[in-house]
Parts: C-alpha cells; sequence; structure tokens
C-alpha cells in the first residue's frame, strides 16, 4: 500500500468550531502532502444532537459501509463526540459498535483518543457497564489491523493501566503547525498581554489566572482567546470571564474574544506577551492551543502536569508552575516578562521542539504505521 495511492477516510467533527476538527484538518493536510487521498465522514449535528440511540448506530453503520472502499481509517475520539447528548455509558456503547465494525471490514485504523480512559467502576461482574468495557478492549487488543494512538508517556501509561497491550498502544505527541516566528512581545515595561487560548474550561486555570491578575501592575492584561463550547454554551466560568470584562476591579483589563479564525488567531497573537497553560491534573492528554503559542514564538508558562513535565523533559520550552497556585503564577509571569534571555531561549527551544514534532513528520509515521497494519 503506496502512500501515494493511499486512500484514507477520517470520523471527525469537521468545519466547526472544535478543537477535534481543527485536529482532523491539520491532520487531512499533511497526508495530502505526501500524496495521499483523504476525505473525513464528519459527526454532524444529527449525531451529536439526536434524541435517538438508533439513529446514533445507524450513522456508524453508514460510517463502516463508507469505509470499505478505503484503504485506512483514523478515528477521532473523544468521549463527547461519541455520546452526544447522552451519558458516557451510550459513548462506550457506540465506541464498541464502531470498533466492531471496524473489525469485520478488516482496514488498517488507527484510533486517535483525545482523552484518558474512563473506568468503569461498578464492582457487579456482569454489570452492562463491564461488559461493554471489556469488549471494547478486547476489539483493540485481538483485532491485528487496529491501533490506538495516544498523546504523550502519560496518556500511554493510562491505557495500559486500562488493559490495552503494550504493541497496541501507540505514543504520540500532539503535531506541531509549521513554525511562523512573530516580532518579540515588549517588555514588562509596556502593556503586556497574557494569554489563554481555546474553549472555556475550568480545567485550564482561568480561576488562577483571574487570581494571579489581581496581584500584577496594571499593564497586565488577561486575553480569553476563545469561547464557549458549543455542547456547554451555560459554562459559569464563561459567563463570569465575560462579566469581568466590564465589571468590578478587572474591567477593562480581561478581553473574552470568542472563537477565532486563523487570521484573527494570529492577530492576537501578535499583541500578546505570553501564553498561559496553567492546566489542572484534570486537563486533556495534549494541547493543541499551546503549540499555536510555541509556532508563533511566544513563551509559554504552563502547569507541571503529565501534559506538560514529558514536553519540558525533551525540550526546555516551558517556564513550570505548580497547578492551582495563582501565587506561582503571578510570580513566574514577573519573572517572565523581566527576563529577556529567558523569553528568548523558551522560544529558540520551541522552534526546535516544533520542527520535531510537525504535521509533516506525523503523517509520514501514520503512513508507515498503516502499511504495518496492512502485512
Amino acid at each position: 500500500m503506496q502512500a501515494i495511492s493511499m486512500r484514507i477516510l477520517t470520523l471527525s467533527t469537521h468545519e466547526v468550531p472544535c478543537g477535534i476538527a481543527t485536529y482532523n484538518q491539520s491532520l487531512m493536510g499533511a497526508l495530502r502532502n505526501r500524496g495521499a487521498t483523504v476525505e473525513v465522514h464528519p459527526f454532524d449535528s444529527g449525531y451529536l444532537q439526536t434524541d435517538s440511540e438508533e439513529e446514533m448506530v445507524r450513522f456508524l453503520s453508514r460510517f463502516i459501509e463508507r469505509a470499505r472502499g478505503f484503504d485506512a481509517i483514523i478515528i477521532q475520539h473523544e468521549h463527547g463526540l461519541l455520546h452526544g447528548k447522552f451519558t458516557h455509558k451510550v459513548g462506550q456503547k457506540m465506541l464498541s459498535i464502531l470498533l466492531t465494525g471496524i473489525a469485520t471490514i478488516r482496514k488498517p485504523t488507527v484510533v486517535i483518543f483525545h482523552s484518558e480512559p474512563i473506568p468503569t467502576n461498578t464492582k457487579r461482574f456482569l454489570s452492562k457497564k463491564r461488559i461493554i468495557e471489556a469488549r471494547i478492549k478486547r476489539r483493540i487488543n485481538r483485532s491485528p489491523r487496529l491501533m490506538a494512538a495516544v498523546h504523550g508517556r502519560e496518556g500511554r501509561k493510562r491505557y495500559l493501566e486500562y488493559g490495552l497491550r503494550d504493541e497496541k498502544v501507540w505514543q504520540i505527541e500532539h503535531p506541531f503547525p509549521e513554525i511562523d516566528p512573530l516580532p518579540a512581545a515588549p517588555d514588562a515595561s509596556g502593556t503586556l498581554a497574557l494569554t489563554i487560548f481555546g474553549f472555556v474550561s475550568d480545567y485550564k486555570g482561568y480561576a488562577e489566572a483571574i487570581s494571579a491578575l489581581e496581584e500584577l501592575p496594571d499593564n497586565f492584561r488577561l486575553c480569553v482567546a476563545g469561547g464557549a463550547h458549543p455542547n456547554d454554551p451555560g459554562n459559569k466560568m464563561y459567563e463570569r470571564l465575560v462579566d469581568l470584562q466590564h465589571k468590578g476591579p478587572l474591567a477593562g483589563r480581561i478581553k473574552v474574544t470568542g472563537w477565532l479564525s486563523d487570521g484573527e488567531l494570529r492577530a492576537v497573537m501578535e499583541e500578546t506577551a505570553i501564553v498561559l497553560a496553567c492546566y489542572h491534573h484534570t486537563g486533556p492528554l495534549a494541547s493543541g492551543a499551546v503549540t499555536w503559542g510555541i509556532g508563533f514564538g511566544r513563551p509559554v508558562i504552563a502547569s507541571d502536569t503529565g501534559t506538560f513535565r514529558r514536553i519540558q523533559e525533551e525540550a526546555q520550552c516551558f517556564e513550570l508552575v505548580p497547578p492551582n497556585n495563582p501565587e506561582a503564577l503571578k510570580q513566574s509571569i514577573l519573572r517572565l516578562a523581566g527576563d529577556k534571555e529567558l523569553r528568548q531561549k523558551l522560544v529558540k527551544n520551541g522552534f526546535a521542539l516544533a520542527e520535531r514534532h510537525s504535521w509533516n513528520h506525523f503523517a509520514a509515521d501514520l503512513i508507515k504505521k498503516f502499511e504495518s497494519l496492512d502485512r
């Protein structure tokens, strides 16, 4: 199976404000650059908003039938995508049905898991949850043409603990966009924008950033470069951030942009001095938002969690702080804002990391993985 003639079908959200859709779009572009033909079978509102499990099953059946005409398959897995309006239990049921169909058509398949597994906590031996979970693990472990891809060392560890076999878990890194260095941000004497990117979620440390901003000099601003997730429109933190733009002691020092296009993202990054990734331990296995910060040449303050620790060991491209610690975050911001040499070092190291883990490199590795699964 040569890359130049490989036909790949992806299952993902598509052309919507969603990090998974952005990830999949970047991957499709890189695969096409290597000569592959790539199409997407999108999770649409008919699946994500339906009140019928039967319609969800029909959607997955249509995907499997379409996949028969392709050489290889990519599944972008996120718990919330598969369960739609329902609970995680339904999402597990849909994953089991999906993997059963994949095993039946025997196509080389990589499932990219963007979040940690959520093990069943019931102790009832014959519970439906335990049976479905066992079926999911069995499908992955016993299907010779199926591989799980997970971001980072910590992610791989979690899926091995979950029960997947060692040879079935492929550790990958979240790919980086092509570097696009922007002019250096101003020193501490000017207005300094601290930017948190992506959908607003509590795990990104907004509460800590707000507390730190209250103790920082008035020339520091917080830019929330994103909006509420479409599946979480009533997010309390998002509502709080919107209110803080105009009310209280931080009025005028916080800006909420909403979802950004690529052009708008670049414009926001031009004004950004430091990217904040003060995530909690409950954060995802990888952060696409951080890859943009590094690619544009902005220093990043990241939490010392599994999401970022392994990257730091490889590249030394972050200023690490303990999670859930506003005082440590404040001190780190002041230190980085006042140390030009440190900022330059982090940016240089970040560029080197981005070049090692580009989308094109990932696409090449993925094609090799498909070829190995097809033997």
